[in-house]
């Protein structure tokens, strides 16, 4: 198992990182992303050793979608409330902790808090070609009490999914549901 490093500097570099790790890894390759992550394995999904995507509460904008277009047809979450844009980067206050990761042990909170990436503030804005759940068979887990699946959901369409289960415990994403898809 390998994970990249992204910088957060632009989504043209993050997954370039990916496909950089992608080039070391030896094939087939299944790639599993969670919020922005799930851009980066859309983006970088199209290698041609990538056999397949797992999305954990990610996003997975369409070919011409923004990530931040995508999150706008849903309801704001509140930890944007707790966020801080300095110095073109995005910063998590303390006080959004609790809406970041809450269910976390306090001292993992402050891990969390202490080590948490700061994004270029624009990065949900930025474009680059690439729509790997199109052709590639793509699993979903999707938080259902932060995004709910409406009709306005762009990404692979909920009427291609279908309920699967997990070996592992339902409280590692309270709300969730596991969700699959088949090749679009």
């Amino acid at each position: 198992m390998f994970a990249s490093q992204h910088g957060l500097d632009s989504l043209e570099s993050d997954v370039a990182c990916v496909n950089f790790t992608l080039n070391h890894v030896p094939g087939p390759i299944v790639l599993v992303g969670h919020s922005h992550g799930g851009t980066l394995i859309t983006k970088a999904g199209t290698h041609d050793r990538v056999g397949a995507l797992v999305y954990i509460a990610a996003l997975a904008p369409d070919e011409d979608e923004t990530s931040q277009e995508q999150q706008d047809k849903f309801p704001r979450t509140p930890i944007f409330e707790h966020v801080d844009v300095a110095d073109g980067r995005v910063w998590l206050k303390p006080s959004g902790v609790p809406h970041f990761c809450g269910d976390l042990p306090e001292a993992e909170q402050k891990l969390v808090l202490a080590t948490g990436a700061v994004p270029v503030a624009d990065l949900f804005n930025q474009q680059v070609p690439g729509t790997a759940w199109r052709t590639k068979p793509s699993w979903f887990i999707v938080a259902t009490t932060t995004t709910p699946c409406t009709p306005t959901w762009s990404g692979p369409p909920p009427s291609a999914w279908a309920p699967i289960s997990i070996p592992w415990t339902a409280a590692t994403f309270p709300g969730s549901r596991i969700l699959t898809s088949s090749s679009m």
